[in-house]
């Protein structure tokens, strides 16, 4: 898993660069305000302190990691001037799923997922968190990747990213 974990990852990374350039061009030929952008610049460091302090193998730069959690590989990608966050985890590749494996997943994602969720994106099947990076507190933060960690561990059991079941039911 390790060498299309690279390969998407850094494919991710270079999607991420075009995504930011595109943005900081329209932002530039539009003359649209940057959306608090030193505070942002600040959000993104304590990211970077709070993942220095619980990972292993942490690779990448302001706004871009890579590394190890619980055994977990993930990665951490914020986008300054959308204000967004995203923790990201290959679960498994999108060609094994079934119709039935796809079914239960969008089910997981409706009651046992909670804030983490599980999405297809380039072949893989990833667990996901999204957040505005501006609200996105510290105990948010560290929350948010142990609940990825859990839809990657729990894949193929109860699919969960926490032990609370959203509406008090499991499936």
């Amino acid at each position: 898993m390790k060498t299309w974990w690279a390969i998407l990852l850094c494919l991710l990374f270079f999607t991420e660069d075009l995504n930011q350039q595109a943005q900081a061009s329209a932002s530039k030929n539009h003359s649209r305000k940057k959306l608090l952008p030193k505070k942002l610049k600040s959000k993104n460091a304590q990211l970077g302190e709070t993942l220095a302090a619980i990972a292993t193998d942490l690779k990448g730069s302001l706004g871009r990691w890579s590394f190890t959690l619980d055994g977990y590989e993930m990665a951490v990608l914020t986008d300054v001037n959308a204000d967004r966050m995203r923790i990201i985890a290959p679960v498994i590749e999108s060609k094994s799923l079934s119709r039935d494996g796809l079914e239960t997943l969008l089910s997981a994602n409706f009651d046992r997922a909670l804030d983490a969720k599980y999405s297809i994106n380039k072949g893989v099947v990833w667990a996901t968190f999204t957040h505005p990076l501006n609200d996105l507190t510290t105990k948010e933060f560290k929350s948010a990747l142990k609940q990825v960690a859990s839809l990657v561990r729990t894949y193929g059991t109860t699919h969960s990213s926490m032990d609370v079941v959203f509406g008090g039911r499991a499936q």
